[in-house]
């Protein structure tokens, strides 16, 4: 019986997990950063890889995000897929992948950035929550890398 209340549990952090990086990527796009910020750790840290920077702990990752995001409402939704999640008690990893998609001029869909997201987590006054999140960008903006012609 022991076995399988530890695989419940086991099985249930990951899908509280899940829940986590999924609540990241919605408060992202609905610009709510408090909420976004509280997602972290005491001492949390987001690191963007080649993009705007870092920041630690939830008050400094609420202003860093509103200072280089902004608050203004905007039409781009993050593609959270292809989670692994490893526990182990009161931590855990994750690996995932993330993709921005936006509005073009034209209202068609239009790929902004893809990348993945390196994560530790840990169980913090009983949720989960990021320590560290690493956001690498795979695939970089295609109109800043590559502008288009002037015609």
């Amino acid at each position: 019986m022991r076995e399988l209340e530890q695989e419940v549990r086991r099985l249930r952090d990951i899908e509280d997990i899940r829940r986590l990086l999924l609540e990241y990527g919605r408060t992202l796009d609905q610009r709510k950063f408090a909420d976004y910020s509280n997602l972290f750790a005491h001492d949390g840290e987001w690191v963007g890889v080649g993009t705007i920077g870092s920041a630690q702990g939830p008050a400094a990752i609420q202003a860093f995000m509103e200072k280089n995001i902004g608050v203004a409402p905007v039409r781009c939704n993050h593609l959270m897929t292809n989670m692994l999640i490893d526990v182990d008690a009161d931590s855990a990893t994750a690996w995932s992948r993330w993709t921005l998609i936006d509005a073009a001029a034209n209202d068609t869909p239009a790929l902004i950035y893809s990348g993945h997201y390196d994560d530790l987590l840990t169980r913090e006054n009983g949720a989960w929550k990021f320590r560290r999140r690493i956001a690498w960008v795979d695939i970089p903006n295609v109109s800043q890398a590559h502008p288009a012609p002037e015609r």
